[in-house]
């Protein structure tokens, strides 16, 4: 006990020192991996259990695509390359398959999926009736639980988790199946964690995604779904960078699109971002479009997650800075690199800090 209250001290300090030299990026990652790396007499590390159910994004590989999916594989490559991402674990597609065995209705499911005679939405209405009322297995349920709480240990009790989906089908180079699936920001707490996994895993089946599926000739979408769970980047400002121009195909151009809060609402496109373009080589900005952004949404630790009027007198202000957009710029490029195909990239500035928090193929190419 006394080796983990002294950890925790020590990591403490540690973090207070980054923060207070400017060199917070990516420490908050690492502070999770050093202390669930930590072995403690109570036997209460993560790391030293072999739990098919959870995988910690640092202890994530390329090829753990079929466990955990492509965007989770990716997350962690990008934490591997020392990039900045909020800390977190992902639920494995073991998880998912044990729930749905659990409820004895996989075959009922797989046999409605297959039946093209009926719309995505008659299929997508069939299997919500069907699996309703099915609860997380009690194995499934702890472990996530747990997991939960090693965050907490770090990052503070009550810590706010963003839950996303990784489908297998997600973010491979055919297919990205960007926005069909839900995501839930601002979750706190066991149960609001449980009910939020169970309704990303039930986004598998709904309208969007069926449809998605059929449009793209992907075949029966498999029945696998891992989860992300991360610690929620409380965004001043936030946006989505492609690493190659995704309308012109220009490939010595960067893409930056940003807005105020958090960037949810610019990936489903309720509302208009500002556009950048800037030069590959040497990051020069070539081309800005600002737009006018009258709401968005928040973090307050009084009301939590709120939509919000922008300022007037700030509606028509660039959401980015000349330093930040090159910075993202240069981050794009090593993120390009890493994986040797130009990049789709999401991410989120909190304190001077950019968190990548998610990326995949273009797809357009």
């Amino acid at each position: 006990m006394l080796d983990i209250a002294c950890e925790k001290l020590m990591l403490t300090y540690q973090t207070m020192t980054c923060c207070s030299s400017g060199s917070f990026i990516g420490y908050r990652s690492s502070c999770l991996v050093n202390l669930l790396s930590a072995n403690s007499k109570l036997g209460k590390s993560m790391k030293s259990k072999t739990n098919p159910f959870i995988r910690w994004l640092d202890q994530i590989h390329g090829d753990d695509r079929s466990m955990v999916g492509g965007k989770a594989a990716n997350l962690g490559e990008l934490i591997k390359a020392g990039i900045s991402c909020p800390p977190g674990f992902c639920i494995t597609t073991k998880a998912f398959e044990f729930y749905l065995k659990a409820s004895g209705l996989e075959e009922k499911v797989l046999a409605i999926l297959n039946d093209t005679s009926k719309s995505g939405s008659e299929c997508a209405s069939e299997i919500s009736h069907l699996l309703q009322g099915i609860k997380v297995p009690q194995e499934v349920k702890v472990a996530i639980i747990e997991a939960y709480h090693q965050i907490e240990y770090v990052c503070g009790h009550g810590v706010l988790v963003a839950v996303r989906s990784s489908a297998l089908v997600e973010d491979v180079e055919t297919s990205s199946f960007a926005g069909q699936f839900d995501s839930f920001l601002g979750v706190i707490g066991e149960q609001d964690l449980i009910t939020s996994v169970s309704n990303c895993w039930m986004s598998l089946f709904n309208a969007r995604s069926i449809a998605y599926s059929r449009r793209k000739r992907v075949g029966t979408i498999p029945l696998a779904m891992a989860i992300i769970v991360q610690e929620l980047v409380k965004a001043k400002k936030a946006g989505v960078m492609f690493t190659v121009h995704p309308v012109t195909l220009e490939k010595n151009h960067i893409v930056v699109e940003a807005t105020f809060g958090l960037g949810e609402q610019l990936v489903s496109g309720q509302v208009s971002p500002d556009t950048y373009i800037l030069s590959k080589d040497d990051f020069t900005i070539m081309q800005r479009n600002i737009v006018e952004k009258k709401f968005a949404t928040f973090y307050t630790d009084s009301e939590g997650l709120v939509e919000r009027e922008i300022d007037p007198n700030l509606q028509n202000v660039p959401a980015l800075s000349d330093y930040e957009l090159v910075e993202l710029a240069r981050l794009g490029t090593q993120i390009e690199a890493l994986f040797g195909e130009p990049q789709d990239i999401e991410w989120a500035l909190e304190s001077g800090i950019i968190y990548i928090v998610q990326t995949r193929p273009i797809t357009v190419l």
